[in-house]
């Protein structure tokens, strides 16, 4: 997951994103995390939108999409699932 801090260094990213519980970052590549936070990384649950504005909302595990979560797609179609350690592991696709 550290693909989506874009360019923030790891120093910069310490000092400016949330350390502990609820908070939204906008990334310097223009996408954005609202959510729980745990030692400045993802973790709890939270919804992360892309530059795309599709969607994923859900478990995060030490910066890791980790449990269960629904993704939307611009065309409005939504794809519910489990993530184990960042991989998407489908349910069903409406």
């Amino acid at each position: 997951m550290k693909k989506f801090f874009g360019k923030i260094k790891e120093s910069l990213k310490k000092a400016t994103t949330p350390k502990e519980g609820k908070g939204k970052w906008k990334f310097d590549n223009g996408e954005t995390y609202d959510g729980e936070w745990k030692n400045h990384e993802i973790h709890g649950h939270g919804t992360y939108i892309w530059k795309d504005k599709g969607t994923y909302t859900g478990q995060w595990v030490n910066g890791k999409q980790h449990g269960k979560g629904t993704h939307k797609f611009l065309d409005g179609s939504t794809e519910e699932g489990e993530h184990i350690d960042g991989k998407y592991v489908p349910k069903n696709l409406n």
